[in-house]
């Protein structure tokens, strides 16, 4: 799996970064890009698998507050191979 960042500057310029060589690497990059341009910006967790399939997960509320708890749920928008069209559900980890 690829690891990237998808980050919408001021929630108007898309971009993507990475990929990355951890998770790790790229959650200190998440925050290095929040610290720099603040709240107005959308930053996601991008992963694409080795079939090619993207899946966009946003980070918890509390990731970029130093909270790391998640409740366990994770919004993931995948790309649908049949229509070409995005989807979102919800992973339930628990």
């Amino acid at each position: 799996m690829k690891m990237y960042l998808f980050v919408t500057h001021n929630d108007i310029e898309s971009e993507i970064t990475g990929p990355f060589k951890n998770s790790d690497e790229r959650d200190e990059a998440a925050r290095e890009i929040r610290e720099d341009e603040g709240e107005e910006t959308g930053i996601f967790m991008l992963n694409v698998g080795s079939d090619g399939v993207p899946e966009c997960s946003d980070y918890s509320g509390g990731f970029f507050d130093g909270e790391e708890e998640d409740d366990g749920e994770a919004e993931t928008i995948r790309r649908d191979e049949r229509n070409g069209l995005y989807g979102m559900h919800v992973d339930d980890a628990n």
